[in-house]
């Protein structure tokens, strides 16, 4: 970890997995700091961090001058003034792309497959061309095993910092009957969240969700331009100290972005969600680098009926590694 120059270290670093440290920052502007802009001073005073990476942490909302968040880049220092922040410096090694595992594989029967899907891998192509996405992985997993699947192709679709449940068919006979499950509501999807806030023990959103923006990536809600959406919530925890809850979501519609458009309708937004969410300020060191990760939403279970059958099978998803730890955390009477 290299040295802050005037930024002051208020903690030790979290070391993380990654081999990458999070750190928290304070600087105290001094003469030279007068009159600067927010996002400059961050850059100047804290080795190793980007203008940029400076910029994308002022809109998470993740700087703080004299105990107020700031979320304006541009927002000149004042003699005095005390920023605070934090953040995890960037890894110079090229990171690994996401594979599909044998432990990844949750149900194969029927030329139905069921994959535990990572969190971060897409669920199909991007608009950047990525080739690490769902089918082309999950084809090379079972080529290693001698089979070649072909017409393998998606039923539905996660958002890629969603984990969970993701159905695949063989055959596009298959996937029609899959998606058609899903079209008439017959399909019964259970999800898991943790948000922020304490959300109420039972309730239920509904609102009319418009399409995916494709200038900003967002939905918002709107009677005029909107489609119909229906959500059922259960709180299944609540943790006091970092006033999180874990809360079960079942969808009966299924909106692009619904369960966190509609977590953040009722201010218990997704914890880590950078579109739709907040960031946290009563979190320790360890949660907020969990937090910082991605957000946490798990598709849990999903149950339907394979081709030719009427009774339906139960497919569930163990949670990954980030929500195993940070469910620890929560979990702790020390967090």
């Amino acid at each position: 970890m290299g040295r802050l120059y005037s930024a002051k270290m208020l903690c030790k670093p979290v070391a993380i997995e990654t081999g990458r440290y999070m750190q928290t920052v304070e600087i105290l502007a001094k003469r030279g700091l007068v009159g600067k802009r927010l996002d400059l001073a961050m850059v100047e005073e804290t080795k190793g961090l980007s203008r940029r990476k400076a910029k994308s942490l002022i809109d998470d909302g993740s700087v703080f001058v004299n105990d107020q968040r700031v979320r304006i880049a541009s927002r000149q220092l004042s003699f005095g003034d005390r920023l605070t922040f934090r953040y995890v410096p960037d890894n110079k090694k090229k990171p690994q792309p996401v594979q599909i595992s044998e432990r990844d594989i949750l149900f194969d029967q029927a030329g139905v497959i069921a994959i535990n899907k990572p969190v971060g891998l897409p669920s199909q192509e991007t608009k950047k061309g990525d080739r690490f996405h769902v089918v082309p992985l999950v084809k090379r997993f079972f080529q290693t095993k001698g089979r070649d699947l072909e017409h393998l192709a998606l039923a539905h679709r996660l958002d890629k910092e969603t984990s969970g449940v993701l159905l695949l068919g063989e055959t596009p006979e298959i996937v029609a009957h899959l998606m058609d499950q899903f079209r008439e509501k017959t399909i019964e999807k259970t999800y898991h969240a943790l948000c922020y806030g304490k959300a109420q023990d039972e309730f239920e959103v509904r609102c009319r969700l418009t399409a995916i923006n494709p200038k900003n990536g967002t939905v918002k809600v709107s009677q005029k331009s909107g489609k119909d959406s229906q959500t059922f919530f259960t709180r299944k925890e609540y943790y006091q100290k970092s006033g999180m809850s874990l809360v079960e979501c079942r969808p009966v519609t299924g909106r692009s972005h619904q369960l966190r458009a509609h977590l953040a309708k009722v201010r218990n937004p997704i914890a880590g969600d950078k579109v739709y969410g907040d960031t946290h300020p009563k979190l320790s060191d360890e949660l907020y680098h969990l937090v910082s990760q991605h957000h946490y939403l798990h598709a849990r279970l999903l149950k339907f009926t394979l081709p030719g059958q009427s009774k339906k099978l139960q497919v569930k998803a163990p949670y990954p590694k980030t929500w195993q730890s940070i469910i620890e955390l929560l979990r702790s009477p020390l967090t």
